[in-house]
């Protein structure tokens, strides 16, 4: 599967109310004091940032129009992001909920994506081509949804 596949498939996954979960490679830039929130992780810059671990969390959503910086300040800013939930607790980003740029998924950066499903908790048009959801569709967290951040 390429990558771009593989975006799509996670936003199929995603928007049939399906969470994700999924390793990916956690560098300097995501603890820097440019960065208070901690919750909006940057792209890396390959010049500077540092390795810190790999780390695994959960994709709960994403924003097809969410804007988050690169760590290289001359680069420009990505367009896209999964909204994560972390393991390290509510006081980290929003409640425990943060951003990871799409660009993280497209240059090989997420690895092990994985959902548990049961036949009987979809609908088999869910994740078909005319399932609902698209490019240009926000899908957050809704302010009150179990789960999420208010």
């Amino acid at each position: 599967m390429t990558v771009e596949g593989a975006e799509c498939g996670i936003k199929a996954i995603l928007t049939a109310g399906f969470p994700c979960m999924f390793g990916f490679t956690l560098y300097s830039s995501a603890f820097e004091d440019s960065n208070p929130q901690k919750g909006n992780i940057p792209f890396p810059d390959e010049n500077k940032d540092k390795i810190v671990d790999g780390h695994a969390v959960v994709a709960v959503g994403y924003d097809d129009h969410k804007i988050l910086k690169h760590a290289n300040p001359e680069e420009l800013p990505t367009r896209g992001a999964i909204l994560i939930r972390n393991s390290w607790g509510v006081d980290w980003g929003n409640q425990g909920y943060g951003w990871l740029p799409y660009d993280y998924v497209l240059e090989g950066l997420t690895s092990a994506w994985w959902s548990l499903l049961k036949a009987e908790w979809f609908k088999g048009d869910d994740f078909g081509l005319g399932g609902k959801g698209g490019n240009d569709t926000d899908h957050t967290c809704q302010k009150g949804q179990s789960g999420c951040p208010t």
